[in-house]
C-alpha cells in the first residue's frame, strides 16, 4: 500500500499560496462547484503527488518505493467494503471481484490509474465499492503490472486474460470496461486493441480523465497545468519513456488518441476543466463523434482530475450516469 509522504515544506508553501484562492472559491462555489470539491482539491495538494512527479529526485524515490512495494505482500487499504470481496486465483494480474452474486449480473472491469507507477489508493477502492453498490454489477478490479519492473505489454497481456475470462461467463454486451487516468488510457487502448486482434468489444467503455496521448503533445495543455493539483506534464513524460519500453510513443496502445475508434460500441467520457487531460479528452470525443460512435461527454466545470472517484456531489451525478450505462 502506498505510504503517505511526509508533509514537505514546499508543499506547505504551495498550499499556503493557493489557500486564499481556495477560500474565495469556497465562498462563491455555489455558482460553479460544491464546497466538498474545493476541500478535495486541497487534500490532493497536501498529498504532494504533483511535486513528486515534477521533482526528478522525488520521482526516482517514488519509483524505488513502487519497486519495494511490488516485492512485498500486497496489503489492501483499510476500506469498509459494503459488498463481498474475493481475490481471483487464476489471473496473471492480481484481480479482485466485488459484489459477486449467484445468478445473472452485469460486469464492470475497472482499471484504476496511478500514473503507471502506483497501485490503487483507498479512494479508488471506495469508488469500486460504490460502483458495485449503485450498479448492482460485479466489479473486477485489475491490479495490472506497472513500473518500474513492468511496461505496457505486460499490462496488455494481463488485461486480455481477465477480459477473456469475464466474457466467457458474461455476454460482452453486459460488460463495461472502465478506467480512470492512466487506467482510462489503458481502457481506451485496449478497446482499439480488441478491434485489431478480433476480440469482441465490450458493451460499454467508461473513461474518467483518461491519459490519451503518452507525450501530452497538445499545446493547449499548457493552459491547464497550473490549475491541475494532481498531474505534472514533466513527470508524466518521464513515465512515458519508461512505460513505452522502446516502442514509438504514438502507438495506439500507448496513445489511444491515435488509434482506430470505429469499432467502439458505446462510450462515456468524463473529465474536469482543472486538469491537463481535458484538452485531449475533448479531441477524443470529437474523433468518436466524427466516426459516428455513440458517445456522451460530461465536463466537470472547475473540477479536478478524476473527480468522480472522490466523494462529492458532482461525483454522485456522474455515478448516476454510469449506473444507467452499465444497466442500459
Amino acid at each position: 500500500m502506498r505510504k503517505l509522504p511526509k508533509f514537505q515544506h514546499q508543499v506547505a508553501s504551495e498550499l499556503a499560496s493557493n489557500f486564499g484562492q481556495s477560500i474565495r472559491e469556497l465562498v462563491c462555489c455555489g455558482q460553479h462547484r460544491s464546497q466538498r470539491a474545493t476541500f478535495v482539491e486541497l487534500q490532493i495538494q497536501v498529498s504532494g503527488f504533483k511535486q513528486r512527479m515534477t521533482d526528478e529526485q522525488k520521482f526516482h524515490q517514488m519509483l524505488t518505493e513502487a519497486q519495494q512495494e511490488s516485492e512485498e505482500d500486497f496489503v489492501m487499504p483499510a476500506v469498509p467494503f459494503s459488498v463481498s470481496l474475493r481475490k481471483l486465483s487464476n489471473t496473471l494480474a492480481r484481480t479482485y471481484v466485488l459484489n459477486e452474486q449467484s445468478g445473472s449480473q452485469k460486469a464492470i472491469i475497472y482499471l484504476p490509474g496511478g500514473a503507471y507507477v502506483e497501485s490503487p489508493v483507498k479512494e479508488q477502492w471506495l469508488f469500486a465499492d460504490r460502483l458495485a453498490q449503485k450498479t448492482g454489477a460485479r466489479v473486477y478490479v485489475v491490479l495490472y503490472s506497472h513500473l518500474p519492473q513492468h511496461q505496457f505489454k505486460t499490462a496488455y497481456r494481463e488485461i486480455t486474460q481477465v477480459y477473456q475470462q469475464v466474457y466467457d461467463q458474461i455476454p460482452v454486451s453486459n460488460i463495461t470496461l472502465l478506467g480512470d487516468s492512466a487506467g482510462g488510457g489503458l481502457a481506451a487502448g485496449f478497446c482499439e486493441y480488441c478491434a485489431a486482434t478480433d476480440l469482441p468489444q465490450p458493451g460499454h467503455l467508461v473513461l474518467i480523465s483518461p491519459w490519451l496521448d503518452l507525450d501530452l503533445n497538445n499545446p493547449t495543455i499548457t493552459k491547464y497545468e497550473a490549475h491541475d493539483v494532481t498531474l505534472s506534464v514533466k513527470g508524466l513524460r518521464r513515465v512515458a519513456k519508461l512505460w513505452a519500453a522502446g516502442e514509438k510513443h504514438d502507438d495506439y496502445r500507448l496513445s489511444p488518441i491515435n488509434g482506430d475508434v470505429s469499432q467502439m460500441r458505446d462510450v462515456f467520457v468524463c473529465v474536469g476543466t482543472r486538469e491537463i487531460m481535458y484538452p485531449d479528452s475533448a479531441l477524443f470525443v470529437k474523433k468518436l463523434r466524427d466516426t459516428k460512435v455513440p458517445v456522451k461527454f460530461v465536463v466537470g466545470r472547475d473540477l479536478p482530475h478524476i473527480f468522480p472517484v472522490y466523494r462529492m456531489p458532482e461525483a454522485d451525478q456522474v455515478m448516476t450516469e454510469i449506473t444507467k450505462i452499465v444497466n442500459n
